[in-house]
Order: C-alpha cells, then sequence, then structure tokens
C-alpha cells in the first residue's frame, strides 16, 4: 500500500510536468506551422497587393 501510494504521488506531478511540456511542445508546434504556412501566402501577396 505504500508503494503504490508512493508510486501515485511521484507519478502526478510527473504526469503535471509532462502535460505542461507535452502542452507547450504542441504550441510551439502550432506556431510553427501556422508561420510556415502563414508565411509563404503573405509573401507573395504582399508584392502583389503594393504592385
Amino acid at each position: 500500500m505504500l508503494k503504490t501510494k508512493k508510486g501515485l504521488r511521484l507519478k502526478k506531478p510527473a504526469h503535471k510536468k509532462l502535460s505542461a511540456a507535452g502542452t507547450a511542445s504542441l504550441v510551439i508546434l502550432l506556431i510553427i506551422m501556422f508561420c510556415s504556412v502563414f508565411a509563404p501566402l503573405v509573401a507573395p501577396h504582399d508584392p502583389l497587393e503594393f504592385g
């Protein structure tokens, strides 16, 4: 019982850290994907708008 309780106590903070790191990495990936998709779309249109 003590081992399972200690295991659960150790798993909860580790899970929180993993979820926080996972969300952070997902946000970074989304930003990179958004920039990589948005930049090519904006780059060709800017000269057309000004021209």
